[in-house]
């Protein structure tokens, strides 16, 4: 019975995963992008992006705090949605905005400074969804992974970065997901204080 609820709660983790992605799909192939559908693409595909990445730095904290240590086992499905969707969102920049011209790539990475904040976020999250492969990570091996993977937080700033310059006008959203990540990342900080101080106390 615990295995069959563990496989129906990842299907529900990958079906709400997918769900953003089809409901995009469907507004785009009903014409209901509005006047300027590379925009809406850029910004529906990046915040989705950064919900699951808010999801995937919860899970820790969340296990923790509500004493369910089997939540950290969907972090990796999280992170890949997240992956995914900055995928998505790099592709409507390529395809929509630039061209797959690489001379514009090229001038938006040395002209537009939250491109190359974006972008350099882009490749830490490429690194990190290739090192996911079960094979790498029995390769690396577990201390090392685990290591490898702590620039997640540098991820974080580099995202959080990059939504407050591409804000501009309205920085409202961009600051409560901001805010949002700092207590995440205080969460973390908190309870691994408190791990190494039993550890300590243990010792």
């Amino acid at each position: 019975m615990a295995g069959r609820a563990k496989g129906a709660l990842w299907y529900t983790v990958f079906l709400a995963g997918a769900l953003p992605f089809l409901g995009l799909v469907g507004v785009a192939s009903f014409g209901s992008l509005g006047a300027d559908p590379a925009k809406t693409l850029t910004h529906q595909t990046g915040t989705w992006a950064m919900n699951f990445l808010l999801l995937c730095l919860a899970m820790s904290p969340f296990s923790t705090y509500l004493k369910m240590p089997k939540l950290v086992s969907y972090r990796r499905q999280l992170g890949l949605w997240c992956y995914f969707y900055v995928c998505l969102h790099f592709l409507v920049f390529l395809a929509l905005l630039i061209e797959f011209n690489p001379a514009n790539m090229a001038k938006e990475l040395v002209e537009r400074p939250y491109i190359t904040v974006g972008f350099g976020g882009f490749l830490l999250l490429t690194i990190m969804a290739i090192t996911s492969i079960p094979r790498l990570i029995r390769a690396m091996g577990a201390r090392r992974w685990r290591r490898l993977h702590k620039v997640v937080f540098a991820v974080v700033v580099l995202a959080c970065i990059h939504f407050i310059w591409l804000s501009r006008s309205s920085l409202l959203e961009a600051t409560v997901y901001s805010l949002l990540f700092g207590v995440l990342i205080g969460m973390r900080l908190y309870y691994y204080r408190e791990r190494l101080q039993r550890q300590a106390a243990t010792a």
